[in-house]
């Protein structure tokens, strides 16, 4: 990614099939932070950055698709271990849930998913209960 973005100035998503192009500075964070979030923040900040994802209290449903290779079940838990003062919970979709046979990680926002995924995700945006309770793989509800 960062040497595609060299290139061209911004990253060419749409050209290589990924979605939406990206301005240089996103995908060079994406692409060069590595896993630790607060790495994305100056360092005189990071501190602080991390004691408010701390002190967040909402309940987070955290969703990771099998094929997905960037947010993987491992990723998900590394993320999630930031909110610590949250109840965490997090599931693991297969593609065939909704008859594909593949998703990844960008594929979900994909308007096709109007009528499946997203109906589905506003079951626990509008009444915060999980669509997917016996896929979950994780769940830290301190």
């Amino acid at each position: 990614m960062p040497f595609v973005t060299l290139a061209f100035g911004y990253f060419p998503g749409k050209r290589m099939g990924w979605l939406e192009d990206l301005p240089a500075g996103v995908a060079y964070e994406w692409s060069l932070r590595g896993p630790r979030f607060e790495r994305s923040h100056p360092r005189r900040k990071r501190k602080d950055i991390l004691r408010r994802v701390a002190s967040v209290k909402a309940e987070i449903l955290a969703i990771a698709m099998s094929d997905d290779e960037i947010g993987t079940p491992r990723a998900i838990r590394r993320a999630l271990a930031y909110f610590s003062g949250a109840r965490k919970t997090a599931v693991v979709l297969e593609p065939q849930d909704y008859g594909r046979t593949a998703i990844g990680h960008f594929n979900l926002f994909h308007d096709s998913h109007a009528n499946g995924f997203w109906l589905d995700t506003l079951s626990w945006l509008r009444d915060g209960k999980n669509p997917w309770p016996d896929q979950i793989f994780f769940k830290d509800h301190r």
